[in-house]
């Protein structure tokens, strides 16, 4: 019997002009402030699948953009080794992953 993996915990931090998912182990929201000069706001999703949905409902017009589902892009950066990618910048989705 193999043990379950768990998912790394994952930040959708959005700051000034961007929109960054990050891996980094946050204590709370004021250590992701402190991280980021920038930064507005960001959510701590359970579990990347809630992730996804959330960015699906939200922002659903990041596939036609780049050609990739929510689902593949939180998928592929969860299985990645990057600690952090940038979603977007200056209102332009750049995540290609």
């Amino acid at each position: 019997m193999t043990a379950p993996t768990s998912s790394p915990a994952l930040t959708l931090v959005f700051l000034d002009k961007a929109m960054v998912l990050s891996k980094r182990p946050f204590a709370d929201w004021r250590a992701v402030q402190d991280h980021y000069p920038d930064y507005k706001t960001n959510l701590t999703p359970d579990q990347p699948v809630h992730l996804a949905e959330y960015l699906a409902c939200d922002y659903p017009d990041m596939p036609e953009a780049t050609g990739r589902a929510w689902s593949e892009v939180v998928a592929a950066f969860v299985a990645s080794d990057a600690e952090e990618i940038a979603l977007s910048r200056n209102g332009t989705w750049v995540c290609t992953c």
